[in-house]
């Protein structure tokens, strides 16, 4: 959620994001969507697992509380027992619980 990380341990997460996610490392903070949120009609549903890094837990719990002051609907789930890769990798699967809310998120918001 919030990108910009002044100096990420090599390897790390944080690091990832800079040799992995960005064209350029000076768009961290631009790409972050904490920086988008202001004027969001748009629902969302935030989602991280429990032992994901407090840089995730955090940004996602910032981001949750701004989205909570704008028009669009929000949700934040916590994947009990899960890493940050495991609610990805936990995705492949049709039957996971984070697609019946987003479904029913859909129903609710398109009537």
């Amino acid at each position: 959620m919030d990108l910009h990380h002044p100096s990420p341990v090599p390897q790390s997460l944080e690091d990832r994001v800079y040799t992995m996610l960005l064209e350029a490392p000076d768009l961290d903070a631009v790409m972050s969507p904490l920086c988008w949120a202001a004027g969001n009609t748009v629902p969302m549903i935030l989602s991280y697992g429990e032992h994901d890094s407090e840089r995730v837990i955090h940004s996602n719990r910032r981001l949750r509380a701004m989205l909570a002051c704008q028009a669009g609907p929000v949700a934040c789930h916590v994947h009990q027992g899960e890493d940050h890769f495991q609610t990805h990798t936990a995705l492949r699967d049709p039957s996971h619980p984070w697609f019946a809310r987003l479904s029913a998120l859909v129903k609710e918001t398109s009537q």
